[in-house]
């Protein structure tokens, strides 16, 4: 049981926490705001989309179609922001910009959807968590819940952005063509959040680094400078955010990393979203916090019991049933052992050459003039750079073909041998056991704790199913088998 109260009271230390839900859905949190001084500060919560419940991705989806649709009230805002990102955009991706620029675009684009239903925030999708199979499951699913499928080049025709139902900003249709390799994985990402706060530049560089290689996996629409048009962009920069708030996070030293000016007011900005650079350099100001899942409004308590979204399903080679990971506590035990990680067995990261990331990187270089070329030019070096130094990290690469022979789906979709006594050995020293199993500090290994075991299948049982590496809630399972 999870010591939550939902209630009014905020007068002193003893009411810290509490909180309540109020219209827009916000969490209205019980917080000392000046010395002495206590009240309730209301907070956006921006969801994990493969997290969030039927019903409220739906009621996303639909915001989000409502407002890119010609006639709306909202369609022109919409349509405004969204051909921000075209012209001239080469200067919202340098270190100066990229990251305090995508988080006010992310907050402007917020506002519009608001504008239209308040409870609505912009999801993000954690990516990282089946990073070798990430076109697998969800979200790219047909169901009009998820975002629809693959197009091969041409115009997406299944989910809810099918054409020519759905027709994105500036015409045509919505565009996918799925480069079907590896995402960066969680230890490439924990390498550049192991960075020192005294070096924004390379923490930025590095973090956009990491971004560039999901827009050119999904591709169409999204190597094009009008990528905001797929929704999936959206779910990915919100990733990106997420991962820069979880660096700023680690310490105030952190959270005051910035070469920059931070008066400085953003480039390419419009609307009434607040465009200075210190209105966006703490999220906690700007009242938006990043959850996997939604806040519980019911109280005075609530159990917690682990989201289907956070279950990995594991089938290790030594037992003949699956047994249940925590995702987040794996990805928490990953980031913390960023030496360690070497030496599991893993998929080595591409090493594209310049030449090879230069024709995929062409888009780029559209209208571009001769210093944007120069500097698009080095950016491209320094992610081939970057790629091989990720590559070389590994210590003991293994081929796709043969971590899929060790028959763990959960391995597969991560890129990692999750049996290996190399990452058993990172999880024992984070203490981290399979659910339903409790780690005893006198033995130093875990033990079965037979209610929690119980509780954990009969809730899979009734309201979940395993396909592949997810888990799903069963009104959102796909009905296709595992190996596809």
């Amino acid at each position: 049981m999870v010591s939550a109260d939902h209630k009014n009271d905020c007068e002193g230390p003893s009411d810290a926490h509490n909180f309540f839900i109020n219209f827009c859905e916000e969490k209205c949190v019980c917080e000392e705001t000046d010395p002495g001084e206590w009240a309730h500060v209301c907070y956006r919560e921006r969801e994990e989309f493969t997290c969030m419940s039927t019903a409220r991705r739906q009621r996303f989806l639909d915001t989000y179609k409502a407002v890119t649709t010609p006639g709306h009230p909202q369609y022109a805002l919409m349509e405004e922001l969204i051909s921000m990102h075209d012209v001239g955009s080469s200067s919202i991706h340098d270190p100066t910009w990229f990251l305090p620029w995508h988080r006010y675009y992310a907050m402007a684009v917020e506002d519009v959807l608001r504008n239209e239903d308040c409870r609505v925030t912009l999801p993000w999708w954690r990516w990282s968590k089946k990073s070798a199979t990430w076109w697998m499951g969800s979200p790219f699913l047909s169901a009009s819940t998820w975002l629809g499928t693959d197009s091969n080049g041409g115009c997406v025709n299944d989910g809810p952005f099918a054409y020519p139902a759905w027709q994105p900003n500036a015409g045509g249709c919505l565009t996918r063509d799925f480069f079907t390799i590896s995402m960066p994985s969680i230890s490439q990402i924990s390498t550049v959040l192991a960075l020192p706060p005294s070096n924004y530049v390379a923490f930025s560089n590095m973090l956009e680094g990491i971004h560039n290689t999901p827009h050119m996996r999904i591709r169409g629409d999204m190597v094009t400078y009008l990528s905001p048009r797929a929704p999936e962009f959206f779910l990915h920069h919100g990733y990106i955010d997420q991962l820069w708030d979880r660096w700023q996070r680690k310490s105030p030293a952190h959270l005051g990393s910035y070469s920059y000016d931070p008066l400085a007011e953003l480039v390419k900005t419009f609307g009434a979203t607040p465009n200075n650079v210190n209105d966006h350099l703490d999220l906690k100001t700007s009242g938006v916090r990043y959850v996997h899942v939604k806040s519980n409004p019911i109280g005075p308590g609530h159990l917690n019991i682990l989201p289907f979204c956070l279950m990995v399903p594991w089938k290790p080679a030594k037992l003949q049933k699956q047994i249940i990971f925590d995702g987040g506590k794996i990805e928490g035990a990953i980031m913390n052992a960023t030496d360690a990680m070497r030496r599991v067995p893993q998929l080595r990261p591409e090493t594209p050459s310049f030449s090879e990331l230069r024709k995929r990187f062409d888009w780029w270089f559209t209208d571009a003039d001769p210093l944007q070329r120069e500097e698009l030019s080095v950016k491209i070096a320094r992610m081939a750079e970057q790629n091989k130094e990720f590559a070389n990290a590994v210590e003991n690469p293994i081929s796709p073909e043969d971590l899929a022979k060790l028959g763990n789906p959960a391995s597969v979709a991560m890129g990692l041998d999750l049996d290996s006594d190399e990452f058993t050995k990172i999880l024992l020293e984070a203490k981290i056991c399979q659910e339903g199993w409790d780690f005893d500090d006198t033995k130093g290994e875990c033990k079965k704790n037979k209610q929690a075991s119980k509780d954990l299948r009969k809730e899979i049982k009734k309201q979940g199913k395993i396909v592949g590496a997810e888990v799903f809630a069963k009104k959102d399972a796909p009905t296709y088998s595992a190996s596809n």
